[in-house]
């Protein structure tokens, strides 16, 4: 029986130590939460003229930064997002994420990168951070690398992959998903040994 990939991605409950280290590596700002009020004109996929377009219509500016999620037991991952700043508040997060559907985002300021409303859907590449020390981490990494770079190969949103690209793509998604199950099944190798260490002492 085929085991099945299942990890769990979400918002860091609490801005420890490592979560730090990690945003240090991206800039010199300091993260916060960002509560999330999705607004109903608002792209999942498209922050950037979802909040481009809010902010036309009803003032404040743009902050762009990254939202940081964490993959319990693999990695942090900080991906560049934008969110409403209104002419009075906190800034919001307005753009809906159903596969987090969480009522805030981790997010880190950035002052010196941009969204290029002029380019054909150019996109930034993720930031990672390792939180597993299995040996296939890096090339778990180098593989989410790969898949952006040939992504990007190509402009706009819906992208027609040559036959050539269209089978390095499945490869790299093949190879992607094999060190990912790899590591998750070693997390829960680990996971069963550390309960087993834990016993219970008797009464006297």
């Amino acid at each position: 029986m085929k085991a099945s990939i299942i990890h769990i991605v979400q918002v860091p409950i609490n801005i420890r130590s490592n979560i730090i280290a990690f945003c240090d590596g991206i800039n010199s700002n300091t993260p916060y939460y960002v509560t999330v009020k999705p607004h109903e004109a608002a792209e999942y996929t498209d922050c950037f003229w979802s909040v481009k377009n809010h902010k036309d219509k009803h003032g404040g500016e743009i902050r762009f930064g990254w939202n940081i999620y964490e993959h319990i037991g693999i990695m942090l991952e900080a991906e560049f997002h934008a969110v409403w700043q209104p002419p009075q508040g906190d800034p919001i997060d307005i753009t809906p994420n159903h596969l987090l559907n969480s009522p805030r985002h981790l997010f880190l300021p950035e002052n010196d990168i941009v969204y290029d409303f002029n380019s054909d859907n150019k996109r930034i590449n993720n930031r990672r951070f390792a939180l597993s020390q299995h040996p296939y981490i890096s090339s778990f990494f180098d593989v989410l690398d790969s898949i952006f770079e040939l992504e990007e190969k190509y402009p706009g949103r819906e992208i027609m992959l040559t036959e050539a690209d269209n089978e390095r793509y499945l490869q790299l998604q093949s190879s992607k998903n094999m060190y990912l199950l790899e590591i998750i099944e070693a997390n829960k190798r680990l996971s069963k040994k550390r309960r087993k260490r834990v016993v219970k002492k008797k009464k006297h």
